[in-house]
């Protein structure tokens, strides 16, 4: 197990828990589940990884086959005789299905019913006749509404006090028009003391890791912006260039979502 074996190598490198904790901003408690195989006291299988990651890269140890190791532990994979059980059952029942299909063939159409349409071709010419008289008589009213010719008003013209007050008022209006919403996300990200961090902007992952005391990352998305931090106290930030302060308490687990329609409301 791979608990057992970063257990061995901290005690043989003469580290406590604690010692680990410190270094690598994981909490006790988790480092301790690690060791022990309880993977349900973990927050989460992308944390756990994280954490493991870090606990053997800080041992010195191959991450990446740690990592690997451990994730058939708490995932592992599926026994060959079963899915190849499942692959015949679904070839079965496929077979099953065209000889079905083969099967029925549905009713054969042998032949096609005219409609009788000479019964209403006197009906139809009826209406082609009394479609074009209405016609006729609608396009002769036009004719004789637009010869007529239209009362002769003279309109009075604006004064200038009536023009500069028409300007002023609809510059009133443009000023007062609120100003239009930031477009998308703007975060600006402040870390105060190591934090295991994962920053996914419209479902791409920016930044996965372990970030030192001092570092500044800057991040925009389009409409959404998930972050998780492992040590949300060390973690400050800033949303379209409003501070918010820090995520979340030190050595607490915080997961978020910011999205560009709950910023514009």
């Amino acid at each position: 197990m791979i608990g057992d074996l970063l257990r061995a190598e901290r005690e043989r490198q003469g580290l406590s828990v604690k010692d680990i904790e410190k270094a690598t901003s994981i909490r006790a408690l988790y480092i301790d589940a690690i060791e022990k195989g309880e993977h349900k006291t973990l927050p989460g299988d992308a944390y756990a990884k994280g954490f493991v990651r870090n606990y053997a890269r800080y041992l010195q140890l191959d991450a990446d086959d740690i990592v690997n190791k451990f994730s058939e532990e708490i995932c592992p994979p599926e026994p060959l005789a079963a899915a190849e059980s499942s692959a015949v059952e679904e070839a079965g029942s496929g077979q099953t299905q065209d000889r079905k299909s083969e099967e029925y063939r549905g009713p054969k159409i042998t032949a096609l019913e005219s409609y009788p349409m000479e019964k209403n071709s006197h009906g139809v010419r009826n209406a082609v006749f009394v479609a074009v008289v209405v016609f006729v008589v609608a396009f002769a009213a036009l004719l004789v509404f637009d010869g007529e010719e239209e009362p002769h008003v003279q309109k009075a013209r604006p004064s200038a006090q009536q023009t500069t007050q028409s300007a002023q008022s609809a510059q009133k209006q443009t000023e007062a028009a609120p100003k239009p919403a930031a477009d998308g996300l703007e975060m600006k990200l402040s870390f105060t003391d190591r934090c295991w961090t994962r920053v996914v902007v419209d479902g791409k992952t920016e930044f996965e890791g372990t970030a030192e005391k001092g570092k500044v990352l800057t991040v925009k998305g389009k409409d959404k912006v998930h972050i998780t931090a492992g040590n949300a106290g060390a973690l400050s930030y800033s949303l379209n260039g409003k501070d918010m302060g820090a995520i979340g308490q030190r050595g607490e687990v915080v997961e978020k979502d910011f999205t560009k329609d709950a910023v514009a409301h």
